[in-house]
């Protein structure tokens, strides 16, 4: 089973997944672990601080942060990021994923569909 077919059972929520589902998933490379904050950043490898998220997803994320690693690189004031996943019922899986942060006084800011 694909994983938005997956996504399309359970209403949509993925509310009752399992741990053998959720393994499953990851294991097939339907699901990849992201940092909230990326430890290039300081942010640690803590469960508090991990989500999981489509391949896709997860791609958007890497690119925000490499961009912001660049405007690091290039001696730019970064500052005020911020990374808010939400979630449906009991889902582990976020829905979405806004991220943002200010560059030299000027917001940028991604707001990334999961599922």
């Amino acid at each position: 089973m694909g994983l938005f077919s997956f996504f399309k059972s359970k209403e949509g929520t993925l509310s009752h997944l399992t741990q053998e589902q959720f393994d499953d998933l990851l294991s097939t490379g339907q699901l990849e672990k992201i940092y909230l904050i990326d430890t290039r950043f300081g942010g640690s490898d803590s469960n508090d601080n991990v989500l999981y998220v489509t391949k896709e997803a997860a791609e958007i994320k890497k690119q925000f942060d490499a961009d912001l690693e660049n405007y690091i690189n290039m001696g730019r004031k970064v500052q005020g990021y911020m990374c808010l996943p939400s979630y449906k019922g009991k889902s582990r899986i976020p829905t979405s994923i806004s991220i943002q942060a200010n560059v030299d006084n000027e917001l940028f800011r991604r707001d990334i569909r999961v599922w």
